[in-house]
């Protein structure tokens, strides 16, 4: 670094901000460049989601080591999709293939705990151990989702049995698999 006697210090997240007014004015090389420089990785993957270099945040949040940044990348790629039918496959085919493998287990673990980021079921998780190609896992966790199901005051002790077999056999299709 340069000092220059009675010079301001170079503030945290300079680089990241002048690379967004760069991107935005259409020069995208030379708001790579500036963000490459940028020292904070805070600001360095808040940068890369304003240009929606999601992949490349990924990276970012996964080498500082930050769940934090990692599930706000995630979050945001999910976000910046398109609202169709084919979003799911689209995400989850983006998370594995252009996402660090950091992320990914990051991701998985966080799937299998809470059913995804806005609820729902263990089906995400399985989803993602499958394109993973991880079948002993995934017939693993369809197993002790069906042994854990639950009946609710909606369905009767037989509707529950019949379900939890229908996942139990869903788990054996999957272990097939592998």
């Amino acid at each position: 670094k340069l000092r220059v006697k009675g010079a301001i210090p170079l503030s945290s997240g300079m680089y990241a901000s002048v690379a967004l007014a760069a991107h935005r004015a259409g020069r995208k090389g030379v708001a790579d460049l500036l963000i490459m420089i940028e020292q904070s990785p805070t600001d360095k993957v808040h940068a890369l989601l304003a240009i929606g270099s999601y992949a490349d945040a990924a990276a970012v949040a996964c080498r500082a080591r930050d769940p934090d940044l990692i599930h706000m990348t995630m979050f945001t790629y999910e976000q910046g999709l398109l609202n169709n039918e084919e979003r799911k496959s689209l995400y989850f085919s983006g998370i594995i293939n252009k996402f660090p493998i950091e992320a990914v287990n990051m991701f998985t673990t966080f799937y299998s705990r809470f059913g995804g980021l806005h609820g729902g079921d263990a089906k995400s998780s399985i989803n993602i151990l499958l394109r993973r190609q991880k079948h002993a896992d995934a017939g693993l966790k369809m197993a002790k989702k069906a042994l854990t199901l639950r009946s609710t005051p909606t369905s009767g002790e037989s509707d529950r049995e019949k379900e939890k077999v229908a996942a139990l056999q869903e788990a054996s299709t999957i272990f097939d698999l592998g």
